[in-house]
């Protein structure tokens, strides 16, 4: 069982999830109501709506999966007297996409005057090589930096996570999967809400039962967020046990 599948069944298994409500919310309107209740097709839109096209996402801006290349195997799309761009091929990085550029190096030691990666790997780090990168569509990364223009140097890339976050060790599941909960009840709200005040529903579910569990959803937005920004940051900080051990090194020796 992957990380999706086990974020799924505590998804499913949610107390205040109600199996009903789950499939008013995210079931497919081409179905009869009553096929709906089959488990693959319900755990099929979830995995959709929910997971992929939010929560990954969502954690791909808190942190993804970090790497190091060299810009020397990249294309180099644009360049003028001020600023250089480089495209990065899917096959370089993975099969994933650049989210952010997490510093520039020349070898082990760093550049003189650059950043060096520990100096900028802490949560809050980023800010320093973003003051002269940026990350354009399509994996193409944009240095205004007039002498790193003809130079050639490593770049050390955030990228998205794994599409099944294969890289996320299991005792941080927990943490995603509370998360996937939280923002499962504000889609849910966000979902039913209106039709409730409308009285446009509900597939044979009893009104009164089904307005008191998807107004107690009311706050899922909010919590999602502070959750997202705090206990999911941290975790998935953790779990970058490179920037972690950084981290700790420079909390040991700061000269570092």
């Amino acid at each position: 069982m992957n990380a999706i599948d086990h974020i799924l069944r505590h998804i499913l298994r949610d107390p205040m999830l109600d199996r009903q409500v789950l499939d008013l919310a995210f079931g497919d309107d081409n179905q009869e109501f009553f096929s709906k209740f089959n488990a693959t097709s319900l755990e099929s839109q979830i995995e959709s709506k929910v997971i992929r096209a939010q929560l990954l996402k969502d954690l791909d801006l808190v942190r993804g999966t970090r790497t190091t290349v060299r810009v020397s195997t990249a294309k180099k799309v644009y360049r003028d007297t001020e600023s250089v761009a480089y495209h990065f091929t899917k096959e370089a990085l993975g099969g994933l996409d650049i989210v952010s550029v997490y510093s520039l190096f020349n070898g082990l030691t760093g550049m003189p005057g650059e950043y060096s990666p520990s100096a900028v790997s802490s949560p809050g780090g980023m800010r320093k090589a973003n003051s002269y990168t940026r990350v354009l569509p399509g994996n193409v990364v944009l240095i205004t930096k007039k002498d790193l223009i003809d130079r050639d140097f490593h770049l050390e890339l955030m990228l998205s996570n794994d599409p099944n976050l294969a890289h996320i060790e299991p005792a941080y599941i927990p943490v995603l999967s509370k998360a996937a909960i939280l923002l499962t009840k504000m889609l849910v709200f966000n979902e039913l809400s209106l039709e409730l005040n409308e009285g446009g529903l509900m597939g044979g579910m009893e009104l009164g039962k089904l307005s008191s569990i998807v107004d107690s959803f009311e706050s899922a937005a909010e919590d999602y967020e502070l959750y997202l920004d705090e206990d999911v940051h941290v975790s998935m900080f953790m779990n970058d046990t490179d920037s972690y051990a950084d981290h700790i090194s420079m909390q040991l020796d700061p000269t570092i």
